[in-house]
């Protein structure tokens, strides 16, 4: 009797975002067998860095900045904006919307939505 089913599995890769890759802290064995995956298909690197994108291309990271325009540099420019508010105290983050003002906050906000 012919089997018509398959044992064969196809697995979807694993993806790793490039911010953990850069920021997490993991010991060198785990680093290489991520690598490893990286290497066989079972992960795929997902969103890297400007610093991991000029690594695997051997261009400098202000090449990157000048042929992406100002796309990217305002791309890059808020995600440390967004880290700094993230690591701000409570205090710290009123400050923020002290100085900046909330109605203009509020303007950005709506905008953005």
């Amino acid at each position: 009797m012919l089997d018509t089913t398959s044992s064969t599995v196809l697995a979807t890769p694993r993806k790793i975002h490039g911010s953990f890759l850069a920021h997490t802290h993991l010991a060198p064995i785990a680093r290489a067998r991520i690598a490893m995956q990286l290497l066989r298909g079972e992960a795929i690197l997902e969103n890297p860095t400007v610093t991991q994108a000029a690594a695997l291309s051997r261009v400098h990271r202000q090449r990157i900045y000048e042929a992406g325009g100002a796309d990217l540099r305002r791309k890059v420019k808020g995600a440390a904006l967004a880290r700094a508010f993230q690591r701000a105290s409570p205090a710290e983050r009123i400050a923020f919307v002290r100085a900046i003002g909330s109605e203009e906050l509020w303007n950005v906000l709506t905008n953005a939505l």
